[in-house]
């Protein structure tokens, strides 16, 4: 959780460890982030709202239990990478 607060994960950005560029969502092109995964992208909107409703990563954090945060990753497949 702390990792996702912050917003520096594994997932987003260990492109910068290894030298490369920046890694995009498939879906919309976006850049890949924790603020993207969590509250903008399209392509998990569906799952998203199943386990929390907020639009804005600071509120996601402040209103939602940790675990329904992780239920969504493992959900969307990216709890292990991250």
């Amino acid at each position: 959780m702390a990792r996702l607060r912050i917003g520096h994960t594994y997932y987003t950005h260990s492109y910068l460890l290894k030298g490369e560029d920046q890694p995009e969502c498939i879906p919309c092109g976006c850049p890949l982030t924790v603020k993207h995964l969590l509250a903008e992208c399209d392509d998990f909107k569906h799952i998203r709202d199943k386990h929390f409703w907020q639009d804005g990563i600071k509120e996601i954090f402040e209103v939602n239990e940790p675990s329904s945060i992780i239920e969504y990753l493992k959900e969307i497949g990216l709890y292990y990478k991250i």
